[in-house]
């Protein structure tokens, strides 16, 4: 089991292939996705840096490039996932 609820495996395979494209997924987004989908709230991305070990620099590139998956919250900026199914729990 994938831990997505059953039937949204190939929308989301299918989404991150568009968004993702040929960069390299296991260096550049799988640490931050994996993060936030076992966070159990929002992450900074002063967290993010903490737990993933990139670079300031790294981590906002990073997420500009996660935007359709992730939102922001502004006080504190933080992110998390968009839509929730994709959260373990």
């Amino acid at each position: 089991m994938s831990g997505f609820p059953a039937g949204l495996d190939p929308l989301y395979r299918d989404s991150l292939a568009r968004v993702i494209g040929r960069r390299d997924w296991e260096q550049e987004s799988a640490p931050l996705m994996g993060l936030l989908s076992v966070a159990r709230e929002s992450l900074t991305e002063t967290n993010l840096k903490n737990f993933s070990g990139f670079k300031q620099r790294e981590i906002k590139g990073r997420l500009a490039g996660l935007r359709p998956f992730i939102e922001e919250s502004r006080t504190p900026r933080a992110y998390r996932f968009y839509h929730q199914s994709v959260v373990r729990r």
